[in-house]
Protein backbone atom coordinates (compact mmCIF):
# COMPACT_ATOMS: atom_id res chain seq x y z
CA UNK A 1 0.00 0.00 0.00
CA UNK A 2 1.12 3.38 -0.89
CA UNK A 3 1.55 5.61 1.72
CA UNK A 4 -0.21 9.02 1.40
CA UNK A 5 2.31 11.22 3.37
CA UNK A 6 5.46 12.67 1.21
CA UNK A 7 8.14 14.61 3.26
CA UNK A 8 9.74 17.01 0.81
CA UNK A 9 13.34 18.13 2.14
CA UNK A 10 16.14 20.76 0.63
CA UNK A 11 13.36 23.81 0.93
CA UNK A 12 13.47 26.81 3.66
CA UNK A 13 11.21 25.08 6.24
CA UNK A 14 10.27 21.31 5.67
CA UNK A 15 7.05 19.97 3.21
CA UNK A 16 4.18 17.62 4.30
CA UNK A 17 1.84 16.60 1.18
CA UNK A 18 -1.23 14.99 3.06
CA UNK A 19 -4.13 13.35 1.08
CA UNK A 20 -7.72 13.70 1.30
CA UNK A 21 -9.52 10.29 2.78
CA UNK A 22 -12.75 9.20 2.19
CA UNK A 23 -15.04 9.18 5.42
CA UNK A 24 -18.16 7.24 5.07
CA UNK A 25 -19.25 7.18 8.42
CA UNK A 26 -19.24 11.35 8.47
CA UNK A 27 -22.22 11.15 6.12
CA UNK A 28 -24.65 9.76 8.89
CA UNK A 29 -23.17 11.73 11.21
CA UNK A 30 -20.90 9.03 12.98
CA UNK A 31 -16.93 9.86 14.08
CA UNK A 32 -14.18 7.42 13.40
CA UNK A 33 -10.57 7.68 13.45
CA UNK A 34 -8.79 7.64 10.00
CA UNK A 35 -6.76 4.57 9.21
CA UNK A 36 -3.55 5.66 10.12
CA UNK A 37 -1.27 3.46 8.28
CA UNK A 38 -2.11 5.50 5.07
CA UNK A 39 -0.18 8.33 7.00
CA UNK A 40 3.46 8.91 6.52
CA UNK A 41 4.97 9.75 9.50
CA UNK A 42 6.84 12.60 10.22
CA UNK A 43 9.84 12.06 12.66
CA UNK A 44 11.15 15.07 15.56
CA UNK A 45 14.45 16.32 15.45
CA UNK A 46 16.39 17.60 18.49
CA UNK A 47 15.72 21.45 18.74
CA UNK A 48 18.01 21.54 22.58
CA UNK A 49 18.60 20.37 25.16
CA UNK A 50 18.36 22.95 28.44
CA UNK A 51 20.89 23.11 29.57
CA UNK A 52 22.82 21.90 26.35
CA UNK A 53 24.59 18.20 27.05
CA UNK A 54 25.45 17.52 23.14
CA UNK A 55 23.59 14.29 23.70
CA UNK A 56 20.95 12.99 20.78
CA UNK A 57 17.19 12.71 21.81
CA UNK A 58 16.56 10.65 24.02
CA UNK A 59 13.23 9.59 23.21
CA UNK A 60 11.54 9.77 19.58
CA UNK A 61 8.62 11.27 18.34
CA UNK A 62 6.30 10.98 15.57
CA UNK A 63 3.48 13.05 14.00
CA UNK A 64 1.54 12.44 10.62
CA UNK A 65 -1.69 13.56 9.25
CA UNK A 66 -4.85 13.30 6.77
CA UNK A 67 -7.75 15.33 5.90
CA UNK A 68 -11.59 15.15 4.55
CA UNK A 69 -13.66 17.35 4.11
CA UNK A 70 -15.17 17.74 7.54
CA UNK A 71 -11.16 17.78 9.54
CA UNK A 72 -7.62 18.44 9.72
CA UNK A 73 -6.49 14.72 11.67
CA UNK A 74 -3.51 14.38 13.37
CA UNK A 75 -1.52 11.21 15.32
CA UNK A 76 1.41 11.86 17.73
CA UNK A 77 3.20 8.46 18.40
CA UNK A 78 5.01 9.55 21.81
CA UNK A 79 7.99 7.23 22.73
CA UNK A 80 8.74 7.42 26.41
CA UNK A 81 10.17 5.48 28.85
CA UNK A 82 9.15 7.29 31.45
CA UNK A 83 5.47 8.94 31.26
CA UNK A 84 4.67 11.54 33.30
CA UNK A 85 1.53 14.17 34.27
CA UNK A 86 -0.17 15.38 36.62
CA UNK A 87 -1.87 18.38 35.33
CA UNK A 88 -5.77 17.93 34.57
CA UNK A 89 -7.06 21.57 34.86
CA UNK A 90 -8.14 22.75 31.18
CA UNK A 91 -5.74 25.55 30.37
CA UNK A 92 -2.79 25.17 32.91
CA UNK A 93 0.59 25.44 31.45
CA UNK A 94 1.49 21.86 30.37
CA UNK A 95 4.80 22.86 29.28
CA UNK A 96 6.04 23.02 33.14
CA UNK A 97 5.54 19.33 33.00
CA UNK A 98 5.68 16.87 29.70
CA UNK A 99 3.55 17.38 26.75
CA UNK A 100 3.64 17.73 22.71
CA UNK A 101 2.03 20.98 21.25
CA UNK A 102 0.77 21.84 17.23
CA UNK A 103 0.95 25.39 16.08
CA UNK A 104 -1.63 26.35 13.08
CA UNK A 105 -1.56 29.54 11.40
CA UNK A 106 -4.35 29.48 8.59
CA UNK A 107 -3.51 32.55 7.10
CA UNK A 108 0.31 32.26 7.38
CA UNK A 109 1.01 36.01 7.84
CA UNK A 110 1.43 35.51 12.02
CA UNK A 111 -0.58 37.46 13.19
CA UNK A 112 -3.30 35.22 14.63
CA UNK A 113 -2.43 31.50 14.89
CA UNK A 114 -3.55 28.61 17.03
CA UNK A 115 -1.50 26.98 19.77
CA UNK A 116 -2.25 23.55 21.45
CA UNK A 117 -0.64 21.75 24.10
CA UNK A 118 -1.77 18.54 25.06
CA UNK A 119 -0.33 16.21 27.69
CA UNK A 120 -0.69 12.17 28.27
CA UNK A 121 -3.60 12.55 30.55
CA UNK A 122 -5.62 14.08 28.04
CA UNK A 123 -5.39 17.62 29.67
CA UNK A 124 -5.41 20.09 26.46
CA UNK A 125 -4.25 23.72 26.44
CA UNK A 126 -5.55 25.80 23.48
CA UNK A 127 -4.63 29.43 22.62
CA UNK A 128 -5.44 31.93 19.86
CA UNK A 129 -2.11 33.79 19.77
CA UNK A 130 -2.20 37.49 18.71
CA UNK A 131 0.83 37.62 16.88
CA UNK A 132 0.92 41.43 16.85
CA UNK A 133 1.78 41.54 20.35
CA UNK A 134 6.32 41.51 20.94
CA UNK A 135 7.32 39.37 23.51
CA UNK A 136 4.07 38.50 25.21
CA UNK A 137 4.01 38.05 28.98
CA UNK A 138 3.10 34.37 30.43
CA UNK A 139 -0.21 36.72 32.10
CA UNK A 140 -0.76 37.51 28.64
CA UNK A 141 -0.20 34.26 27.17
CA UNK A 142 -3.19 33.39 30.00
CA UNK A 143 -5.60 35.68 28.25
CA UNK A 144 -5.02 34.36 24.80
CA UNK A 145 -5.91 30.77 26.54
CA UNK A 146 -9.39 31.82 27.25
CA UNK A 147 -9.77 31.01 23.13
CA UNK A 148 -11.48 27.96 23.12
CA UNK A 149 -11.52 24.96 20.13
CA UNK A 150 -15.55 24.20 20.05
CA UNK A 151 -15.22 20.77 18.74
CA UNK A 152 -11.87 19.80 18.70
CA UNK A 153 -11.80 16.02 19.51
CA UNK A 154 -8.88 14.33 21.26
CA UNK A 155 -8.15 10.91 22.38
CA UNK A 156 -5.12 9.49 24.34
CA UNK A 157 -4.42 5.79 24.03
CA UNK A 158 -1.41 3.21 24.42
CA UNK A 159 1.15 2.66 21.66
CA UNK A 160 1.45 0.13 19.98
CA UNK A 161 3.67 -0.51 16.96
CA UNK A 162 3.53 -3.33 14.71
CA UNK A 163 0.15 -4.32 17.20
CA UNK A 164 3.09 -4.39 20.18
CA UNK A 165 2.47 -2.24 23.21
CA UNK A 166 5.72 -0.14 23.31
CA UNK A 167 6.87 2.23 25.99
CA UNK A 168 4.94 5.27 25.18
CA UNK A 169 1.94 7.09 24.70
CA UNK A 170 -0.58 7.95 21.75
CA UNK A 171 -2.48 11.17 20.97
CA UNK A 172 -5.13 10.95 17.87
CA UNK A 173 -6.98 15.03 17.51
CA UNK A 174 -9.62 15.98 14.90
CA UNK A 175 -9.95 19.74 13.85
CA UNK A 176 -13.26 20.56 12.20
CA UNK A 177 -12.39 23.07 9.51
CA UNK A 178 -14.99 25.55 10.72
CA UNK A 179 -12.64 26.22 13.93
CA UNK A 180 -10.46 28.33 11.69
CA UNK A 181 -13.93 31.30 10.93
CA UNK A 182 -11.04 33.62 12.99
CA UNK A 183 -8.62 33.88 9.34
CA UNK A 184 -9.66 35.31 6.11
CA UNK A 185 -9.46 32.04 4.48
CA UNK A 186 -12.40 29.75 2.95
CA UNK A 187 -12.65 26.17 4.68
CA UNK A 188 -12.39 23.42 3.68
CA UNK A 189 -8.82 23.88 2.01
CA UNK A 190 -8.88 23.06 -1.82
CA UNK A 191 -6.22 20.57 -2.64
CA UNK A 192 -3.03 22.58 -3.69
CA UNK A 193 -3.53 24.81 -1.02
CA UNK A 194 -1.25 25.27 1.63
CA UNK A 195 -1.51 25.31 5.67
CA UNK A 196 1.70 26.83 7.72
CA UNK A 197 1.95 24.56 11.01
CA UNK A 198 4.62 23.59 13.60
CA UNK A 199 4.97 20.25 16.00
CA UNK A 200 6.44 20.62 19.16
CA UNK A 201 7.25 18.43 22.34
CA UNK A 202 8.63 18.79 26.00
CA UNK A 203 10.35 15.42 27.57
CA UNK A 204 11.42 16.16 30.95
CA UNK A 205 12.77 14.01 33.97
CA UNK A 206 10.29 13.68 36.21
CA UNK A 207 12.97 13.84 39.04
CA UNK A 208 14.03 17.28 37.77
CA UNK A 209 17.31 15.33 37.43
CA UNK A 210 18.70 15.62 34.19
CA UNK A 211 18.34 17.82 30.86
CA UNK A 212 14.87 19.10 29.47
CA UNK A 213 14.59 17.58 25.96
CA UNK A 214 12.69 20.32 23.62
CA UNK A 215 12.03 18.36 19.74
CA UNK A 216 10.13 19.47 16.99
CA UNK A 217 9.35 19.52 13.14
CA UNK A 218 10.68 22.61 11.67
CA UNK A 219 13.55 23.39 14.02
CA UNK A 220 13.91 26.81 15.65
CA UNK A 221 16.29 28.77 17.48
CA UNK A 222 14.93 30.05 20.47
CA UNK A 223 11.00 30.91 21.54
CA UNK A 224 8.17 28.13 19.29
CA UNK A 225 6.70 31.13 18.48
CA UNK A 226 8.39 31.98 15.16
CA UNK A 227 5.51 31.30 12.79
CA UNK A 228 7.89 32.70 9.69
CA UNK A 229 9.43 28.97 10.19
CA UNK A 230 6.08 26.57 10.56
CA UNK A 231 6.25 24.07 8.36
CA UNK A 232 3.92 24.07 5.58
CA UNK A 233 1.20 21.69 4.59
CA UNK A 234 0.34 21.09 1.09
CA UNK A 235 -3.56 19.20 0.41
CA UNK A 236 -4.16 16.24 -1.60
CA UNK A 237 -6.99 15.03 -3.55
CA UNK A 238 -7.54 11.58 -3.54
CA UNK A 239 -6.17 10.86 -6.36
CA UNK A 240 -2.71 12.44 -5.66
CA UNK A 241 -1.24 9.30 -4.01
Amino acid sequence: MIKMGVILHGMDVPFYRLSRISNSDAEFGRFRWPDWSLAEPIEFLKIRHEPEDGLPLRERTQVAALWDERNLYLTFAVFDKGIWATITTRDARLFHEECVEFFIDPDGDGRRYVETQVNSLGTVRDLLVDGTISHPTPLQYDAMALWRFRALRSEVSELNVNHRRVAGWRLQVAIPWVEFDFSHRAWPPQPGDELRINFYRYERPQSGIGSLELSGWSCVQGSFHQPGCFGRFIFQSNDDH
